[in-house]
């Protein structure tokens, strides 16, 4: 961890003996070094992905979500996209809920919670609702569009 604070408290804290065992490592002071340049250099909300997926507009959401029901569609599941909500969370900004559009999925010859467990066991988390999966977009970079598609068509013929 990285300890902040008054000196006389910094300097008490690093005689303690789990302070050798706390402290970072080349690599993780590099990657705090590379994180904060990025804040410094002002491209924070373009290259942090949190911060891009909490900055997205909801009409790009919207039509990433037309565009992967359709696929979704065209492989025989029952897909819309929808308007929702995605709640932040976190300690930062619990319980804030911003727009965002999601994905309704369903399959013809899977319950939802058989299509719900195939996405999470292929790494993707999804929400279960009214006999769907719901995919949010907002948690979902766009470069990583392909990635979702391709975790649940291929299951388009199973039994």
């Amino acid at each position: 961890g990285i300890i902040v604070g008054r000196k006389n408290w910094v300097s008490r804290s690093s005689k303690h003996p789990l302070a050798r065992i706390c402290r970072p490592d080349k690599l993780t002071l590099a990657a705090l070094e590379a994180t904060l340049a990025v804040y410094l250099g002002g491209r924070a909300w373009e290259e942090m992905p949190t911060l891009c997926m909490l900055s997205a507009q909801p009409d790009g959401l919207r039509k990433r979500a037309a565009a992967i029901a359709n696929d979704f569609r065209q492989h025989g599941f029952e897909a819309t996209e929808v308007p929702d909500t995605a709640e932040c969370g976190g300690a930062v900004l619990p319980g804030v809920e911003l727009p965002t559009w999601a994905v309704r999925v369903a399959h013809p010859k899977l319950r939802e919670d058989q299509l719900h467990a195939i996405l999470l066991a292929r790494g993707i988390i999804a929400r279960r609702k009214q006999g769907a999966v719901m995919l949010d977009l907002r948690s979902v970079a766009a470069e990583e569009d392909w990635l979702l598609q391709n975790s649940v068509i291929p299951h388009s013929a199973a039994p």
